[in-house]
């Protein structure tokens, strides 16, 4: 092929699986932990999941825990994504709860500094897909930062899958 490339339809499977990252990529060599901490500090994370939205991974951490550890690690912010519903919504409680934190934490003397919490909509077909209500909700709600098009229900996931 001139431009791109043909994949296998092995191949197509196995990048349509739930888990397909962690099965298909090789991480490599691991980064030290002091190189990791230097990396995160200041740090914007613009896609990630949480329980118990998206929870269909066994063992991932709830939006609260990593928000905490994320506000520990010196990030900046973080934006939740869930293929199913709006995000952001729950980014408003999980800031407040942050703040509360914070001035438990400047009470006892100990100091704390809250990532910033956000989310967005992802137009599957749970929220009725190319929903401009939907949207306009998520933007209404505010903390709201990101807008994605379908994911899950994309056509050409349906008929990867």
């Amino acid at each position: 092929m001139k431009y791109g490339r043909a994949i296998t339809e092995d191949e197509l499977r196995k990048r349509t699986h739930p888990a397909w990252p962690y099965l298909y990529f090789n991480p490599g060599t691991p980064v030290e932990p002091e190189k990791v901490d230097e990396i995160l500090k200041g740090c914007i994370d613009v896609h990630i999941h949480g329980a118990p939205l998206g929870g269909w991974l066994p063992g991932r951490p709830t939006i609260v825990e990593t928000c905490i550890e994320a506000s520990e690690a010196g990030m900046k912010a973080l934006v939740f994504k869930d293929h199913n519903t709006m995000v952001n919504n729950c980014a408003i409680i999980v800031q407040d709860f942050l703040g509360r934190m914070q001035k438990d934490k400047a009470a006892q003397g100990l100091e704390f500094t809250p990532v910033e919490v956000y989310g967005g909509i992802t137009l599957n077909y749970s929220v009725g897909g190319m929903n401009v209500r939907a949207v306009k909700a998520a933007l209404d709600y505010g903390r709201c930062k990101e807008v994605w098009l379908p994911s899950l229900d994309a056509m050409h996931q349906q008929q990867a899958m």
